[in-house]
Parts: C-alpha cells; sequence; structure tokens
C-alpha cells in the first residue's frame, strides 16, 4: 500500500465517531423505559455509553425482581449508573462486566429497601404485579393472560416474602443464570454460602407459591 492510501486510511479511521447510547424507548411493552439515568451532563467516555445502552434492562428487571416498586424503579436505576459511571475507571476486569454489574444492583437495592424500611412499616408494594419478562409480542386469549398474570403475581409475591439476600441469589441463579461463583464474586461472598442460601431461598420459594396456589383453589 502507498504512503498516500495509508494517510488516507488513517484519516477515514480517525473520523469515525463512536455511537452514542440510546435513550429513548423502543417500541413494545416489554421493554423497560429508558429515561433513568439523569446523570446533569452526558457520559464523558463512550464506554459508559456502550455499558448503558446494553445493561440498562438487566439493570432494571433485576431491580424489579428484586422487589423495588414501579414507582422508584427510575429513580434506582439512575443510582446504580451513578455509581457503575464513577467507578468504571477503578475496573480491573477480574469479573465479567456483567457480574460487576449485578454487584451495584444489589448494594443500591439494598439500600432502597432499608430507606423504604425506615420511613414506613408497610413498604412493600400491593399493586398488581406482572414481570415484564413475561410479556410478548403474541396475543393469548384473556383467558390465558389472566393465567399469566397470575402466575407472574404470584412469583413476585413469593419473591417479596423472601429476605433480600436470599431473593438476591435466588434473581441471579434462577431468573438471570448466574453461576454460584458469579454470584460470589457479586456479592462478596464465598461460594458454598452462595449454594446455602440458594437452596434454602428455592425451598421456600416454592412453598411460598404453593401456599398461593391452594389459597386459590
Amino acid at each position: 500500500m502507498s504512503a498516500s492510501r495509508k494517510k488516507a486510511s488513517k484519516a477515514r479511521a480517525l473520523s469515525v465517531k463512536p455511537q452514542q447510547a440510546a435513550t429513548t424507548q423502543p417500541a413494545g411493552a416489554s421493554e423497560p423505559p429508558r429515561s433513568g439515568l439523569r446523570l446533569g451532563q452526558p457520559p464523558s467516555t463512550p464506554a459508559f455509553a456502550e455499558l448503558y445502552e446494553k445493561f440498562f434492562p438487566l439493570v432494571w428487571r433485576t431491580a424489579r425482581r428484586m422487589g423495588v416498586p414501579d414507582g422508584s424503579l427510575d429513580d434506582v436505576c439512575q443510582e446504580v449508573f451513578i455509581a457503575i459511571h464513577r467507578k468504571l475507571p477503578e475496573f480491573t476486569g477480574q469479573s465479567t462486566v456483567r457480574t460487576w454489574v449485578f454487584g451495584f444492583i444489589f448494594n443500591i437495592v439494598q439500600v432502597h429497601h432499608r430507606s423504604q424500611r425506615r420511613k414506613s412499616a408497610y413498604h412493600r408494594s400491593t399493586g398488581d404485579l406482572v414481570d415484564p419478562d413475561t410479556l410478548t409480542d403474541q396475543r393469548p386469549s384473556a383467558d390465558e393472560r389472566m393465567r399469566s398474570a397470575e402466575a407472574a403475581g404470584m412469583a413476585h409475591r413469593a419473591l417479596d416474602r423472601l429476605s433480600d439476600d436470599k431473593r438476591a441469589v435466588f434473581v441471579m441463579s434462577e431468573l438471570e443464570g448466574l453461576s454460584a461463583t458469579e454470584i460470589a464474586s457479586a456479592l462478596g461472598l464465598n461460594v458454598h454460602t452462595v449454594y446455602t442460601r440458594l437452596r434454602t431461598a428455592r425451598k421456600e420459594f416454592q412453598r411460598l407459591v404453593r401456599q398461593q396456589a391452594v389459597g386459590k383453589a
């Protein structure tokens, strides 16, 4: 390649701008809103924008599954990404980014729950909770929608009655598919503790769902 062609190729490469993170809500009811980040000014690095775009749905649904009510989801997601933005330069790659992000979710959801408990003894949501992951683009019958909503509601109520520690490992393992090693890394626990909590959480979750099913029979 001639020197002039090399210079032209390098100039084109330097002219490419990193893609900005999308902040508009995508079409489809199953997607969470993407307006939860309010840092006052745009993120200073493209790496953060890419991370925000990739992990916002994960942060949103995990916070919801860990008991954050709909009215507080935007604020909690905002706090998670503010913390990630602040700590991003310190990320060393000792764990996957996904595992690293789960650590922020757990810590900030814990802070939120403690704050809500201080404000009111009746902090738990009593609304009709339907997991966004149960929504599809298909159009099921009214009976199917009702059964799906009932099952999702029972699952959410069972999760809501687990302790925060048990709910965290249950959501990470059963709903997000993390390994025990990844969960231990995200929560700062040893693997044996993760297995113990997960085994107990599974038993309690199944018992709570059965109780609700018997009550509806």
